[in-house]
């Protein structure tokens, strides 16, 4: 993972440097002692990708089950509230995804305590 970053560095064309091989072998050898699994960025990416694709089918769903029903009247309340005190609120838009943003925190939760 290192040399291929190194080797896509312009001027880094003679290989990985002696300092990044060494702070390499140290993290290496920091994460085995800590008992911890390196992974490379392509697949926390791809992982990544693939839990927002998965609250956004669950929101999808949520939304053609009725299941949002209670996020919708907290937006409406807290709209109207932030209108009574002459305040802005968030659009709806905007509501919607600090919902998701929420779950996305409670999945990583729930996935770091196992």
């Amino acid at each position: 993972m290192i040399r291929a970053a190194c080797a896509a560095m312009p001027g880094l064309d003679s290989g990985i440097p002696a300092e990044a091989s060494a702070v390499a072998a140290a993290l290496h050898d920091v994460a085995h002692k800590a008992r911890l699994t390196l992974t490379d960025d392509a697949t926390v990416q791809r992982r990544a990708a693939a839990v927002v694709e998965d609250v956004q089918r669950r929101v999808a769903a949520m939304q053609a089950s009725g299941g949002l029903r209670q996020l919708n009247l907290a937006f409406r309340t807290g709209r109207a509230d932030a209108a009574e005190r002459g305040e802005p609120f968030s659009s709806y838009e905007g509501y919607l995804t600090d919902y998701k943003i929420k779950m996305l925190h409670e999945i990583a939760r729930l996935s770091s305590a196992r």
